[in-house]
């Protein structure tokens, strides 16, 4: 349950950032029920992955993170019996 708060919380930073412009850390965080630590561990996530650029306290997506959210969603075969997959899950889960 908290690794899909997790993922989904990954899609809507990216959202939030996608006209890659500069966004202020403090704005994204609000937008989230992730804990600050969990946040800080995601944003370095996100940032050692190339999907964002950080620096003085501002976040901004790169073209690999944009590209990122461009990602077909497959919808499974059964979708009454399994949740709904986000872009998300193609993420490694190991390196949150």
């Amino acid at each position: 349950m908290v690794l899909i708060m997790i993922m989904e919380s990954l899609d809507g930073i990216l959202e939030q950032i996608r006209d890659a412009q500069w966004h202020n850390i403090d704005e994204v965080k609000q937008n989230t029920s992730l804990s600050q630590d969990t946040l800080d561990k995601l944003f370095l996530f996100l940032q050692e992955q190339e999907f964002i650029d950080k620096k003085n306290k501002k976040l901004r997506i790169t073209s690999f993170g944009s590209k990122y959210l461009q990602l077909p969603v497959e919808l499974p075969s059964n979708p009454v019996h399994q949740p709904h997959p986000s872009k998300s899950s193609l993420v490694p889960s190991h390196s949150l």
